[in-house]
């Protein structure tokens, strides 16, 4: 288990499989957990198409293996149909996810995958404070 930010966004699914999508991410971490800042809660972006979740979350649960089953779920398809690309970005690895020869979903880790979480939950507030015409305003 570890807590950090996770980023997922959605760039060719439709409304249902986008609320597939969150729902099922909506219900991963220790959402027991005692302490409520280690349950699971997200930002949606303004535009509804991307989520950030910070949780204590089962680090299985969000392997690039873990997102691509899920997503070929989505589609009704088998897993090796969901192709993907990774890339580097300044608040952690960048992971595309296609289908169809179609890009679907973006995620990231913020920090990296295992990040510790002082340096998850900077770059993630880093990158909504590059991000404020798109994420709204930051609260205190």
């Amino acid at each position: 288990m570890s807590r950090q930010y996770y980023g997922i966004e959605s760039l060719n699914l439709t409304t249902a499989q986008r609320q597939t999508r969150v729902d099922a991410l909506q219900q991963l971490g220790a959402n027991t957990h005692p302490n409520p800042s280690h349950r699971n809660h997200w930002r949606v972006r303004l535009d509804n198409l991307a989520v950030i979740f910070e949780a204590e979350f089962n680090d299985e649960d969000w392997t690039v293996n873990a997102i691509r089953l899920q997503l070929a779920n989505i589609f009704g398809v088998n897993v090796s149909q969901v192709t993907v690309t990774t890339t580097s970005s300044a608040y952690g690895p960048l992971v595309m996810l296609a289908y169809n020869s179609s890009n679907r979903l973006r995620m990231t880790a913020f920090g990296g995958l295992l990040a510790i979480w002082t340096e998850s939950h900077a770059l993630a507030l880093d990158y909504l404070m590059a991000n404020l015409a798109e994420w709204g305003a930051i609260g205190a």
